[in-house]
């Protein structure tokens, strides 16, 4: 008998590397498509400093998952329904990202959708759970479908942001910061010089700069000497 059948896994990353995620057969096979990806601006590194949880907050999550665990180990488990509002709701917000699936050629797009539309119903149930701790209701009210959507569509943001990384379309989804924010304010045609000055405004060295122009032939055409052409 399987009593656990699946497992959670939790982790960071590093944006440089995240590539390895769908390299090889996990190209193909929607392997990235379930995860859950929390994908921040990159912000300066903050200075050192003491920051303390407040002890009402650690016994409120300790609460909450010390209930969640004595249901979870109950011999008779209990069968959550929509309720009527809930699931018309749900089913409003499955069939607009259908429109989304049915428009789109990208079968990166399509797998996505796809799981995270049944995640949506997930999220829900676990915000009810949550919501009933002291007792079981069994039914999702439209308020946990409600939270799940918003949950839901906060990691579809943030995966479009990974699939610049994880299936780059054009050499432009490939570039990493600050090279990104140079990029974009570089002019149509621009001088080494003028590269330089820009990329000193995002902390990068000009003999960084000159090499990354040399090294970037699908994003640039050398027109002469210190003189370069966007070619995106």
């Amino acid at each position: 008998k399987v009593m656990d059948y699946s497992m959670g896994i939790v982790g960071g990353i590093q944006p440089g590397i995240m590539d390895i995620l769908s390299q090889n057969d996990n190209q193909f096979n929607g392997f990235y498509h379930r995860f859950l990806f929390v994908f921040p601006e990159s912000e300066p590194k903050p200075s050192f400093d003491i920051i303390s949880c407040p002890e009402y907050i650690k016994e409120q999550v300790h609460r909450i998952f010390d209930k969640l665990l004595i249901f979870r180990d109950n011999e008779i488990k209990d069968k959550y329904t929509l309720s009527s509002d809930a699931l018309t709701l749900y089913k409003s917000w499955h069939d607009y990202k259908n429109l989304y699936y049915n428009k789109s050629q990208d079968e990166n797009a399509k797998g996505i959708i796809a799981k995270y539309q049944a995640y949506c119903l997930r999220f829900a149930l676990i915000l009810q759970c949550c919501d009933d701790l002291d007792s079981r209701s069994n039914i999702v009210q439209q308020s946990a479908v409600e939270r799940a959507i918003r949950l839901t569509e906060y990691f579809l943001g943030n995966m479009l942001k990974a699939l610049k990384i994880l299936s780059p379309e054009t050499p432009l989804d490939k570039l990493k910061s600050p090279y990104d924010s140079i990029y974009k304010e570089l002019t149509e045609a621009f001088s080494t010089k003028t590269a330089i000055e820009i990329g000193a405004k995002f902390n990068v060295k000009g003999p960084t700069i000159k090499m990354w122009l040399k090294n970037s032939s699908d994003l640039f055409d050398r027109l002469g000497h210190g003189s370069y052409q966007k070619l995106l």
